[in-house]
């Protein structure tokens, strides 16, 4: 598969807060079908004052991704700025969400509703980075 133009791998390890929305529970080990986790890092600048027009962007992908395979999704901005690998503050944006597998996840971004609707995100302006990862996620 082929990286979204955008995405590119990051090297720096992030800790922040954030208050998701909805009830995150399904997606942290509560789902029992849930095998894999994608999480997304939305990197913006630490000036960012548009979070409304955001918002609306990511909006216009939640019917797209109520049509997929995801089992559950939650997301939310982080309570404190963050840095990056070269230094510089910024704000987080970060959306989870539980399928199945990865194969579940490929399928959806090789969809016709996929390449349909990604430009959404894509075409934020203030979007300096966009990250995506698998991970397993284990109750604590």
């Amino acid at each position: 598969m082929q990286n979204l133009p955008g995405v590119e791998k990051a090297t720096t390890v992030m800790r922040f807060q954030f208050q998701p929305s909805p009830d995150p529970s399904p997606a942290l080990g509560n789902h029992a079908s849930i095998g894999v986790t994608e999480v997304v890092f939305y990197h913006f600048p630490s000036d960012l004052t548009n979070k409304e027009g955001i918002m609306g962007s990511i909006d216009k992908m939640r019917p797209v991704l109520a049509r997929s395979e995801a089992l559950a999704c939650f997301d939310g901005w982080a309570m404190e700025h963050t840095t990056n690998d070269a230094g510089e503050k910024g704000q987080i944006y970060a959306n989870v969400l539980g399928w199945v597998d990865v194969d579940a996840h490929m399928r959806f971004q090789e969809s016709d509703d996929f390449k349909q609707n990604i430009h959404h995100l894509m075409d934020i302006q203030e979007l300096q980075l966009l990250e995506m990862h698998h991970v397993k996620l284990h109750a604590v």
